[in-house]
């Protein structure tokens, strides 16, 4: 069987959280992880993927993306957020994110991505 993908997400909102990571648990190459903040040393697992929801956070874009880095440099990174301002997507990838993707997409798509 092939190595499963360990996904963190980070999602300060408890209920969408543990919402994000039961609905990607029901994909069997899946690993999911949810923490609400980005760790200052180290997650308790190395991700493969983190999915950083942009909304609420304490930190602005380029911070948590510094953060990120940080701690897990191998990790691709998916940006999710309720809007997706031109200016912030665009810095988002040039600071690194893989991929932004609106709330409103399905968990395929999240998943895909």
């Amino acid at each position: 069987m092939p190595k499963a993908m360990r996904i963190a997400v980070i999602v300060q909102q408890g209920v969408f959280r543990a919402s994000l990571c039961a609905a990607l648990e029901h994909y069997p190459d899946v690993d999911v992880f949810g923490v609400p903040t980005i760790p200052e040393r180290s997650f308790p697992v190395e991700p493969d993927i983190a999915i950083i929801d942009l909304d609420f956070q304490p930190d602005n874009h380029r911070e948590l993306l510094r953060r990120l880095l940080a701690v897990a440099p191998n990790a691709k990174t998916c940006i999710i957020s309720f809007r997706a301002v031109p200016a912030t997507v665009r810095q988002c990838l040039s600071l690194g994110a893989s991929g932004f993707l609106l709330k409103e997409c399905t968990i395929e798509e999240l998943y895909r991505a």
